[in-house]
Parts: C-alpha cells; sequence; structure tokens
C-alpha cells in the first residue's frame, strides 16, 4: 500500500522517481510503541510530524499523559486545514513542546 500512497502525494512530475518494485521499508530501533489499541494514529501521526521536521521520534517527542488533549489537537487542526466545521479553535501551543517525557 504505501508505495502506492507515495507515488499519489509526489508531485506529478516526480511521480516517476517512486517505481512500485524498488519500495523497501526498514524497522527503526528505540521508537516508542503505543501501549494500548487505541493510540497508533497519534502516535503515527507524531513520527511523521517529527520525522518531517527531523526531530527524533524519541521518548520525550510524544507526553502519554496527554495523549487525549494530543488527538484532540490533531483533529481540530485536520477540521481546520480541511476547512471542515470542527470543534472551536483553542490554543494548544503547550502540546507542541517535545521536551516532556512520556
Amino acid at each position: 500500500m504505501m508505495p502506492y500512497v507515495l507515488r499519489e502525494l509526489a508531485d506529478i512530475e516526480d511521480r516517476e522517481n517512486y517505481l512500485f518494485d524498488k519500495f523497501t521499508f526498514e524497522r527503526v530501533k528505540g521508537v516508542p510503541q503505543q501501549d494500548n489499541s487505541g493510540d497508533c494514529g497519534v502516535f503515527t501521526l507524531k513520527y511523521i510530524e517529527c520525522h518531517a521536521l527531523g526531530i527524533p521520534f524519541t521518548s520525550s517527542a510524544l507526553c502519554r499523559k496527554k495523549i487525549k488533549a494530543i488527538r484532540a489537537k490533531m483533529a481540530c487542526d485536520i477540521f481546520h486545514e480541511t476547512k471542515c466545521k470542527g470543534p472551536v479553535t483553542r490554543s494548544w501551543a503547550h502540546l507542541d513542546a517535545f521536551d516532556e517525557p512520556i
């Protein structure tokens, strides 16, 4: 599935660089994982965010104590970016800090 997603998300002129037969993946050691069955989406999106920003996804990148609030912030961000009618815009600045332990 990932080769198709990467190819579709690439700019049209770059799609030829995303061949299906050359796709590989690698598991990175030391990456925190959720300890329940409901937080995989938050962990996945936070990992992508850290990777995009060049920040290591370590135990300090995601505070498990604030997982509900982080999920709500992500939902509000998605609603805002897609111009959907969703929850009232709130200040989530305290959740963007990467220095709190898990």
